[in-house]
C-alpha cells in the first residue's frame, strides 16, 4: 500500500497510525518517497537552498506572503493567509495531528544560515490578483524551479468566536524541476519491482 499525500511526513506518521499503514507514503507532492516501517527517506526532490534564498529575496523585496515547508514543519514569518487558516485549525485537533507552525521572524537569515535544511515545496499567497501575478512572472524566470499553475482563488473560513472570517487569497507552489508524483511513483515501482501500474489516490 502507497499513500499520495500532499503533506510533510511528520504529518503523515499520525495518519498512517491511525488507520495502520506502515509501509510507504509519497509526500510533499511528489518531494519524496518515505518507508514509514524503518522511518527513511528513499527517494528525495528537495529545493536547492540557492533557489530558496533567491525566491525568498524577491518576496521580501516585494512585501509578498510565503511559507517554507520542511520534513516536519511549516516556516514563515507571521501567520497569515494558508499559515492563519491551519493554526485555526490546530486548535480543534489533538496535539498529535497539528500542523507544526514555526514562526521566524528573520526567516531569510534563519535559512540562510542554517546547514542541510530539506525544503520539500514553498507556497507564495496574496490577495490582489495583479500583485500575485506580477510576482509569478518574475518567479518563472528562475530556473530548475516548478510553478505550479492554480487559476482560481483559494477560499476559506476561519471560525472567531462566533463569527466565519472568510480567508481569500491567491496563491501557488514552488518546488524544484521536475517534481511530482509520478516520478516518485515511478521510483517506487522499480524498487519494489511492480508489474501492475495503477494509479489513484492510493494503490497496492
Amino acid at each position: 500500500m502507497c499513500w499520495l499525500l500532499g503533506r510533510m511526513p511528520q504529518a503523515v506518521k499520525s495518519i498512517a497510525n491511525e488507520i495502520g499503514a506502515n509501509h510507504y507514503t509519497i509526500c510533499g507532492n511528489g518531494t519524496l518517497v518515505y518507508d514509514l516501517q524503518n522511518e527513511e527517506i528513499l527517494y528525495d526532490a528537495f529545493m536547492e537552498k540557492e533557489k530558496v534564498l533567491n525566491i525568498m529575496k524577491i518576496c521580501e523585496e516585494n512585501s509578498i506572503y510565503y511559507n517554507l515547508y520542511t520534513m516536519n514543519e511549516v516556516l514563515t514569518k507571521s501567520l497569515n493567509y494558508n499559515t492563519l487558516f491551519y493554526d485555526k485549525e490546530n486548535s480543534k485537533k489533538p496535539i498529535e495531528k497539528r500542523t507544526n507552525i514555526n514562526v521566524v521572524n528573520h526567516l531569510y537569515q534563519y535559512i540562510r544560515e542554517k546547514e542541510n535544511i530539506p525544503i520539500l515545496k514553498m507556497t507564495i499567497c496574496d490577495n490582489d490578483k495583479i500583485i500575485f501575478d506580477s510576482i509569478i512572472k518574475k518567479l518563472k524566470q528562475i530556473p530548475k524551479i516548478d510553478i505550479l499553475e492554480v487559476e482560481h482563488m483559494s477560499r476559506k473560513i476561519i471560525k472567531d468566536g462566533t463569527k466565519e472570517v472568510p480567508v481569500e487569497y491567491y496563491y501557488t507552489e514552488i518546488a524544484k524541476k521536475n517534481t511530482n508524483k509520478w516520478s516518485a511513483i515511478e521510483y517506487l515501482i522499480q524498487k519494489l519491482n511492480i508489474r501492475d501500474r495503477r494509479s489513484g489516490g492510493n494503490w497496492g
